[in-house]
């Protein structure tokens, strides 16, 4: 394994200030270890829910990087993306996270709800690669689960930076049955304009506006403006970072179909959500 550390002294250091000692003082050491965590296979999906804001029913997750480091134990995905983006490391250890996702969303897929939707996040280095198609079509062929729907998860800023070729490249993996969201919408620059550049299926509703729901009428009057303009646009909405029931009311309220945040519950790792959801779907059948 290459040198992570140079010495001892970071060893001293909490956690935290050591991730950021890494990242400020050894981007090159951090690029090595990123390609050694590649071949090790060290980048994990975890999952948080996504449920029907009437119903409270689970309709999907979002699927989140983490690194399970060797040393440092579970790195935070903000300590080591800026550097995988910058360097390209971010297309093998997303294709890494499909397929794993993907065998594992396979080996549980009897007790997967219907249209159950599977958001990953891209990065602007995917769809500027010709093999986000060829990895949307073996995400499906490996599910091998009519149930199950991916969700391409993109940022405000990504979508400013659309072509006519990255156009025509979102249309193709829409017909193999894909959905298409903007993630923390609001917390960009999106226009109109830019809205129209590609065929959306979902707004995220950035969690620093529904965080202050109740709070601050500012916010609430933001998230009243995107509600309508989903609407407008007749696109679902997901509020994101919900973590009470005056939220949820107030969301309901509104309209918006579906929620997530630590309320319902926080993230964990994908294969510990799915035993979770085989055991509720076995109590649920034994208690008929």
């Amino acid at each position: 394994m290459g040198r992570f550390f140079i010495d001892r002294a970071p060893y001293l250091l909490p956690t935290h200030s050591l991730c950021y000692w890494w990242l400020a003082n050894r981007s090159k050491t951090l690029d090595a270890e990123l390609q050694r965590a590649i071949r090790q296979h060290e980048f994990v999906p975890y999952a948080q829910p996504i449920v029907h804001a009437e119903t409270k029913e689970i309709t999907g997750i979002e699927i989140l990087m983490r690194w399970q480091h060797p040393i440092q134990g579970l790195v935070r995905p903000d300590l080591f993306i800026p550097q995988a983006e910058e360097s390209g490391l971010i297309i093998p250890m997303t294709q890494l996270l499909f397929k794993e996702t993907a065998r594992q969303l396979r080996e549980y897929r009897d007790v997967l709800p219907n249209e159950f939707h599977v958001g990953i996040n891209i990065s602007p280095q995917h769809y500027k690669n010709d093999d986000l198609f060829t990895e949307c079509q073996a995400f499906y062929n490996l599910v091998d689960c009519d149930k199950t729907i991916l969700l391409l998860e993109l940022t405000e800023r990504e979508v400013l930076e659309f072509s006519d070729a990255t156009d025509v490249l979102f249309r193709n993996i829409k017909q193999l049955g894909c959905k298409i969201a903007i993630d923390d919408f609001g917390a960009g620059h999106s226009s109109l304009i830019n809205l129209q550049k590609i065929d959306l299926d979902y707004l995220k509703i950035d969690q620093i506006f529904i965080k202050n729901i109740g709070a601050d009428p500012v916010a609430e009057h933001l998230v009243e403006s995107t509600i309508e303009l989903a609407k407008r646009l007749s696109l679902n909405l997901i509020a994101e970072g919900v973590e009470c029931e005056e939220q949820v009311e107030y969301l309901r309220h509104h309209d918006v179909n579906y929620l997530q945040g630590f309320l319902f519950a926080k993230p964990v790792p994908l294969s510990e959500f799915l035993q979770q959801l085989q055991r509720s779907s076995t109590e649920s059948l034994g208690s008929k």
